[in-house]
């Protein structure tokens, strides 16, 4: 048996300072659980304590996941919802060690829903006890919703990237034109500002199947930059989400009134898109580190980012 290296060592006593179980943290590092309890001697850590009575089948925490798993993700049954919390948790152990400079390059992509008459839930207004809503502190509706447009993205720690359009039903094929054209005029982009070849590039899509079809997955093989995998349900993780909300926000908030028209809205989503700076990237891409140590001590849970 080769010894352990030293940042597996440190990955272990990482995970016996959280109070995780011998065969939780063997089965996330892939050693034995003598091995955990070996090295948790060698470091003097006191054993976990059994508090003793059954317990509980869910915390608090992980009903919050399962009921947000379920009604936000889609999630259909208890397997899935497991699958998705496991793979938010060795997605985060996976990469616990990067560093800022690390994440500095990774191409983050992803897809969003825009609307014409703003966000698909809840919208909040400051009103004075007892008095009736004003005009302006209510969004309207519109039969059969007015209109999106879903678009396809990605950022990096130079800046967003090329924003594009890709229909109500993005296919496959839809799927891998916008990579052969979108991603690679941004990646060019990202080659010139940061001086770095394309092998220094990690591009990060989540676990779609349009986005793994063999079709997608054989033209990313033969591309030069590394493919990172992710997990298909782990918004808490991706920084591109934060992005998306920006934009939102600021779709709301820069224009006085809802677009006319369809048209109109994507001139908007261009505009605001690329006016997004590499600084406000960055925000989001340094809290990496943080985030992947978040999942694993919230046993890859959704953590509020």
């Amino acid at each position: 048996m080769q010894p352990l290296t030293e940042d597996r060592k440190n990955t272990i006593e990482f995970y016996l300072r959280q109070g995780f179980s011998y065969h939780k943290i063997a089965k996330l590092v892939k050693v034995s659980s003598s091995t955990v309890h070996k090295i948790r001697l060698e470091l003097g850590l006191p054993a976990r304590i059994d508090k003793g009575g059954r317990p509980k089948a869910l915390t608090k925490r992980e009903q919050q996941h399962l009921v947000r798993s379920v009604t936000v993700d889609g999630l259909e049954n208890a397997v899935q919802a497991q699958q998705s919390l496991e793979q938010n948790l060795g997605k985060s152990v996976s990469h616990i060690d990067w560093t800022v400079n690390n994440w500095m390059n990774v191409i983050w992509s992803d897809e969003t829903k825009v609307n014409r008459f703003g966000s698909d839930g809840k919208s909040y207004a400051w009103k004075v006890p007892g008095q009736p809503l004003k005009k302006h502190q209510v969004c309207e509706t519109v039969k059969h919703g007015g209109g999106s447009i879903m678009v396809w993205s990605c950022i990096s720690w130079y800046g967003p990237g090329y924003i594009v359009d890709v229909g109500k039903n993005m296919t496959k094929d839809v799927y891998l034109e916008v990579l052969q054209d979108d991603l690679m005029k941004s990646l060019a982009w990202y080659m010139e500002e940061s001086g770095k070849s394309t092998s220094k590039f990690i591009f990060m899509q989540d676990n779609d199947p349009k986005h793994t079809a063999k079709v997608v997955s054989k033209w990313l093989n033969e591309q030069e930059f590394y493919v990172m995998k992710w997990p298909p349900q782990s918004l808490d993780l991706n920084p591109i989400e934060n992005m998306w909300q920006l934009l939102k926000r600021r779709l709301f908030k820069n224009y006085d009134c809802p677009p006319c028209g369809i048209h109109e809205l994507w001139d908007r989503i261009g505009h605001t898109w690329y006016q997004i700076t590499a600084e406000e990237c960055q925000r989001f891409i340094k809290s990496m580190p943080d985030r992947c140590r978040a999942v694993i001590e919230a046993d890859g849970l959704y953590i509020g980012y």
